[in-house]
């Protein structure tokens, strides 16, 4: 029954609430009842894959009632571009991949909530992979800070999960080279982070 009324896919929509919910409040939508979600909705947390509290309850409820003042009634082009432009204040220095936020990953080696450990790998590795590849978009683009979250993270993921490492060599193949090549430029502490991810005991 459930099935027959789901409605089909639709991208555009899903962008728009994982941006102004969040990536892991947005996913309790597709529960049938909503009383996680108005619980979570209502309280201060910071795990590895949920940050919400009062303070962006107070900027999301801001920005809808503003949006909602100044639309223009009827069916407007491009509803959904104004939310292009909205982040919460709390959330503009955090690196999250994968639906992860990783300072925090790194400070608790949580990984009872994330999903998909082997995914979430490779997540990362994409990530390191486009700030050192010198042909994307992201190359040089991303603060130093960051960088250096995404490779502590992907260790103690790696320490965390010892089948990670397996997951490494599925990466493709120019991304990998990339990574092993760029790894022996970086630092000695950075070169030692690899060789830990890459070589685990």
């Amino acid at each position: 029954m459930f099935d027959e009324l789901a409605s089909p896919p639709n991208k555009p929509i899903r962008n728009a609430l994982n941006m102004l919910l969040t990536q892991p409040l947005a996913k309790l939508l597709r529960n049938r009842r909503p009383w996680d979600l108005l619980h979570a909705l209502n309280e201060n947390i910071e795990k590895t894959t949920k940050i919400w509290n009062v303070g962006m309850r107070k900027e999301l409820l801001d920005f809808v009632l503003r949006v909602d003042k100044e639309r223009k009634p009827g069916t407007n082009a491009n509803e959904l571009a104004v939310i292009n432009n909205f982040s919460f204040s709390s959330l503009r220095n955090e690196l999250c991949v994968g639906g992860v936020y990783v300072r925090i990953f790194i400070k608790t080696a949580e990984i009872n909530e994330i999903d998909d450990p082997s995914q979430y790998c490779l997540d990362l590795l994409e990530f390191i992979h486009d700030f050192i590849d010198t042909t994307s978009a992201s190359y040089k683009s991303v603060p130093i800070d960051h960088q250096e979250y995404a490779i502590e993270g992907l260790r103690v993921l790696a320490e965390a999960c010892n089948y990670i490492a397996h997951d490494i060599p599925k990466v493709r193949t120019h991304s990998l080279t990339l990574l092993l090549t760029h790894s022996l430029s970086y630092s000695l502490t950075y070169l030692l982070r690899w060789t830990m991810v890459l070589l685990p005991c």
